[in-house]
């Protein structure tokens, strides 16, 4: 897969940015079915979760897409800037914490 390259994406900044704000919210939805499934147990016995994104993202107007944030890399490798094919994926667990102890000698 081939990322936007740079002179392309300046050429056309305006459409790319849409592109990518409409991959943003397609996997922000995706999310949240996989979520109201998983976490209210909801499964309609008629519709599958690929059905159920498609009737939702039907709904959707331009002027309830969200704006990405800037650090959101999408995971589509067609829809990722020159700069982000090679980046390592954010992490989803919660940050790990480290404490010292105080050593024996000083108890």
């Amino acid at each position: 897969m081939m990322a936007i390259a740079e002179k392309k994406y300046k050429d056309m900044k305006a459409y790319w940015d849409f592109q990518r704000k409409l991959e943003y919210n397609r996997e922000l939805l995706k999310k949240q079915v996989v979520n109201v499934q998983t976490k209210y147990n909801f499964h309609h016995p008629e519709m599958s979760p690929d059905e159920m994104f498609t009737l939702l993202w039907d709904k959707i107007t331009q002027n309830d897409l969200e704006t990405p944030p800037k650090t959101w890399v999408p995971q589509n490798d067609e829809l990722k800037l020159w700069n982000e094919l090679n980046q390592l994926p954010k992490p989803t667990g919660r940050p790990v914490v480290l404490r010292a102890r105080k050593s024996n000698e000083e108890l």
